[in-house]
């Protein structure tokens, strides 16, 4: 049947049957599978201690102080990271925190750049060697903070991704 608009034939609708091919499903490798099993006996809690929940940030660079628990933060140097911490700030690009980040005596603690003017939203979590976020409750925390004035139009909701 021709579409009304266009003159032209649309496409078939993808068949309610599975692949007919030769396309499988394989196995995670097996250093992969020992890393999940290791990482399985972790509860990671992960706490962001400052700034605050709305605080209203000056400006200049943000100190960040993170309350990490039950979760190696590893660099494993040649190898790449191993299980780290991520911090991602709006849309931007992720921070991967590992045991080179500065220790606090509470936590982890990086100077953030400084922030433009409005409302913002920073989010830290848990994360396993190959950047799969830990999705167990307490893995991850988020604030909102604004620089000079909150701005009600940028207002990230709370738990929204």
């Amino acid at each position: 049947m021709p579409h009304a608009r266009t003159g032209e034939t649309p496409a078939p609708l993808l068949s309610p049957h599975g692949p007919s091919g030769r396309l499988q499903e394989v196995a995670p490798p097996v250093a992969v599978q020992q890393l999940q099993t290791a990482l399985a006996e972790h509860n990671p809690q992960v706490t962001i201690l400052a700034p605050r929940d709305g605080a209203n940030l000056p400006s200049g660079p943000v100190a960040l102080r993170l309350q990490v628990r039950d979760w190696p933060v590893v660099d494993a140097g040649a190898l790449g990271l191993g299980p780290h911490v991520v911090v991602q700030i709006d849309n931007q690009a992720p921070l991967r925190l590992t045991q080179s980040a500065a220790i606090a005596p509470d936590g982890l603690q990086i100077d953030l750049p400084a922030l433009n003017p409005g409302s913002h939203r920073i989010t830290a979590y848990a994360a396993r060697p190959w950047g799969e976020g830990v999705k167990s409750p307490g893995a991850w925390d988020q604030i909102r903070v604004h620089r000079v004035a909150a701005n009600p139009l940028a207002i990230p909701q709370a738990g929204s991704p």
